[in-house]
């Protein structure tokens, strides 16, 4: 799988890429944990880094390209085995794509922000292109799908069903705990998962804090502290996983 690059959002600590296009080839790029020697090592040359230019060119019968006319930024993006579809995030909108060539399996599902949010946005930021929602949460649990987007600085999160994004009955969630879980701009760093009992853990930039939550499953629901630098100062997220701990 590959993204190919474009428009830079640059802030002091980090630098985020929206992307203008889907392209996928059915190559086989990595070898299997098979191939792994006795020791548990590899050799580094199975870690191969394609760029987009040699996959276009040496690969082009094997690889699929997805855009549209109307629709870039694309951000997130989530393999659904089961279902033989990659559901992708994108500026305002929200796709499912076959897994086999990349085919467009519905009409995109239409994320814009209403027109008061927009409104609110364009008096604030005099921005046109910051105040569009960017997808920056996109969750498989089960048959459902968690889509969180930065909807012109006020961050919206919805459960849709991942077979043909139909909204889930669960009403959509919004104001602090929508914005403990999406940023408000595409260039905060944010990461989420969610757990098979169905727990979201989710670390992301607030307006003036970080916050780091857990809600929606069976655990009790717990958020840091807030504005309080003893617990979160300058975070920087990369990534979170999951471990059962037995507790």
């Amino acid at each position: 799988m590959h993204f190919k690059k474009h428009n830079q959002y640059l802030t002091n600590r980090m630098k985020w890429r929206t992307l203008p296009c889907v392209a996928m080839t059915l190559a086989v790029i990595f070898n299997s944990v098979a191939d792994a020697d006795a020791s548990g090592t590899r050799d580094a040359r199975q870690h191969s880094v394609i760029t987009y230019d040699v996959l276009m060119t040496n690969d082009s019968r094997r690889t699929h390209i997805y855009s549209h006319p109307n629709i870039d930024g694309y951000t997130e993006m989530a393999m659904d085995i089961p279902r033989k579809q990659i559901i992708v995030g994108a500026k305002d909108y929200v796709l499912r794509l076959s897994l086999s060539n990349l085919s467009l399996l519905e009409k995109p599902l239409d994320k814009r922000p209403n027109k008061s949010d927009k409104k609110s946005c364009l008096e604030r930021l005099q921005s046109k292109d910051g105040c569009c929602n960017y997808i920056r949460v996109l969750l498989l649990h089960k048959d459902d799908v968690l889509l969180c987007g930065t909807n012109a600085f006020s961050p919206t999160c919805s459960w849709h069903k991942a077979n043909n994004l139909t909204v889930e009955s669960r009403n959509q969630i919004t104001g602090a705990q929508a914005q403990a879980i999406c940023p408000f701009d595409l260039s905060h760093n944010s990461t989420a998962l969610v757990t098979s009992n169905g727990d979201l853990y989710s670390a992301t930039m607030m307006a003036k804090d970080s916050a780091i939550l857990r809600a929606f499953g069976p655990s009790k629901a717990l958020i840091t502290v807030q504005f309080n630098s003893k617990w979160l100062d300058g975070l920087y997220l990369l990534y979170v996983i999951h471990k059962d701990i037995g507790c």
